[in-house]
């Protein structure tokens, strides 16, 4: 129900109680709520598109508390590549905010494993930044040649 609620309700207060919800059910439950816990990651991920700042920070309070317990970096990396390639640059930004934070809580063994898979996500968000920056420099630079 809480997958739903955090998909398709527009109420914010909802959808951020359901992020809670299912934050708390994977810090409690750990390895029993494993599998339902990778499935919601896709729905929390795409939802970081809100602009509300009180769902966003819920969003990430559940990946926080699901991360250790109940799933691995590596084992959300599609969910991570697919966050990579999406339209809105806010969640670009709010999946690696989640992965920077993960990454510092990890032991150097676990992160050794995993930085690897991750370079191609980073090279491919810092491509996309760079080239939006590129192209806002060159519209100033037109705009103040025309502007003369």
């Amino acid at each position: 129900m809480q997958i739903q609620v955090i998909e398709k309700d527009a109420n914010v207060f909802c959808v951020a109680l359901a992020a809670r919800a299912v934050g708390l059910l994977g810090s409690g439950l750990r390895k029993d709520f494993a599998q339902l816990a990778r499935s919601v990651v896709p729905s929390i991920l795409e939802k970081f598109k809100e602009t509300k700042q009180t769902v966003v920070a819920a969003l990430h309070e559940a990946l926080e508390r699901m991360h250790p317990h109940c799933f691995t970096l590596l084992d959300i990396i599609e969910n991570i590549e697919t966050a990579s390639d999406h339209k809105v640059p806010q969640v670009k930004s709010e999946m690696l905010t989640f992965v920077i934070k993960c990454l510092k809580v990890s032991n150097r063994a676990a992160i050794s494993k995993q930085v690897k898979p991750f370079c191609n996500v980073f090279m491919k968000v810092l491509v996309a930044s760079l080239i939006y920056v590129l192209c806002v420099l060159t519209a100033v630079s037109l705009r103040n040649v025309v502007d003369g």
